[in-house]
């Protein structure tokens, strides 16, 4: 990424504006744009009126490409219909503030009554100076986001500078106070992993790693390692993490989803299923599933009629008897839907073809032979556990949407 922002960087300093425009405008999409224009400029601590006012030009041209007619001047409208064309990045956006704004809570709860305890015995008080800007910047958040209806990043863009001097002087203080191991280990054993996560993306960056090779499946693993599996399932080459304010507008957009992911624990856009679920679902009727197992169905059927044919299975092995009554040509015809994965439509609503009724039956084994073996959806175990003999008894397994869609659009 270093690599990039150097080459556009020079494309910015030695390219006339009309061809730098063209490659920011035509070849980046509005995040891209954004985020590269955001890292190119910096900070405006310290800056004059007349590079400001440099600055803004440049945003109002290349702004002029992205959305026609639409008066962009500045970062700040920039940013707003840039996050309009793309929800997903600033529902992430919007969870990593909310985030941030929770830890920051929790550590200024456990050191103000730290301090109250110090004072009360007659000790130095702890500098709470860290904190001075909390109260305002999240209930401007409130104003921008609730009332005002702004973006995430628009509020990114105005506070940036006070953003980034909070994460990193909460952060500071929760690191290097006496008893920070001690307020990090308390939250962890009340299963809140988010504030350990917190110092380390914000403090020293040194627990944001992922290993080149897909780490094993550990079941007493901690919910840090746990993570990192889940990155490594869903990206071949991993982005880079956020590591301060500044990097919500200036790393890319996965960067901005794996650290998503880090901070709170799960995908934006996870999509999870249980074998649970699917031994409960056998016996049920669509109506009485979760409307995001039945958005599962026709990629669970193509898997079923993968794992089918390639057995190979008689149908008497696995589907149920009442199935198994059907007229020959309704049946070939049936299982034809589930390899493809087809819908219909009923009273205007899209429904699979495939169900789980149709079936006899699989074991949570044959369901995780199934799901993960072969030509699969990158899924990941969150939880697994395995009989005696080592077959898998109950698993529990996620994935981004996103790469479930790209999956099915690719078979």
């Amino acid at each position: 990424m270093r690599d990039t922002i150097c080459y556009r960087s020079l494309i910015m300093k030695t390219l006339p504006p009309e061809l730098s425009d063209i490659i920011l405008g035509q070849k980046l999409n509005c995040t891209q744009a954004h985020a590269f224009l955001s890292q190119y400029f910096g900070t405006r601590r310290d800056k004059t009126e007349e590079e400001i006012m440099q600055e803004e030009e440049v945003w109002r041209r290349i702004g002029e490409i992205h959305f026609p007619d639409q008066g962009v001047s500045s970062s700040v409208t920039f940013a707003d219909l840039c996050s309009k064309q793309n929800p997903l990045l600033s529902d992430a956006l919007d969870e990593l503030l909310q985030t941030i704004f929770d830890c920051v809570e929790y550590i200024y709860i456990h050191y103000s009554n730290r301090d109250e305890e110090r004072r009360n015995e007659g000790e130095e008080e702890i500098d709470m100076s860290a904190f001075e800007d909390f109260e305002t910047l999240k209930s401007n958040y409130e104003v921008y986001t609730r009332i005002r209806g702004f973006s995430p990043r628009r509020f990114i863009v105005d506070y940036q500078d006070q953003l980034y001097f909070l994460c990193l002087d909460v952060s500071n203080l929760a690191y290097e106070y006496e008893d920070s191991y001690e307020m990090i280990a308390l939250a962890e054993q009340e299963d809140n992993w988010k504030i350990g996560k917190f110092v380390e993306m914000f403090r020293h960056n040194s627990n944001l790693f992922v290993p080149n090779e897909e780490p094993d499946f550990d079941p007493n693993e901690y919910e840090p390692e746990k993570l990192k599996r889940k990155i490594w399932s869903q990206y071949d080459e991993i982005p880079e993490f956020v590591e301060d304010a500044y990097d919500l507008l200036r790393k890319s957009e996965d960067s901005i989803y794996i650290s998503h992911l880090y901070l709170t624990g799960y995908w934006i856009d996870e999509v999870t299923l249980s074998s649970q679920t699917l031994l409960d679902s056998v016996t049920l009727g669509i109506e009485q599933l979760e409307q995001e197992f039945v958005d599962l169905l026709p990629v669970i059927g193509v898997l079923v009629m993968r794992y089918v044919d390639n057995t190979p299975l008689p149908d008497n092995n696995w589907l149920s008897e009442e199935t198994l009554e059907m007229e020959e040509d309704e049946l070939l015809s049936l299982k034809q839907n589930f390899r493809e994965g087809t819908v219909q439509i009923i009273d205007g609503t899209e429904t699979p073809y495939f169900m789980t009724s149709y079936l006899s039956g699989f074991s949570a084994q044959e369901w995780a032979e199934i799901l993960v073996e072969g030509n699969t959806p990158s899924w990941c175990f969150d939880e697994q556990t395995l009989t005696d003999d080592n077959a898998t008894e109950s698993f529990t397994l996620s994935i981004r949407y996103k790469n479930l869609e790209d999956w099915m659009n690719s078979i």
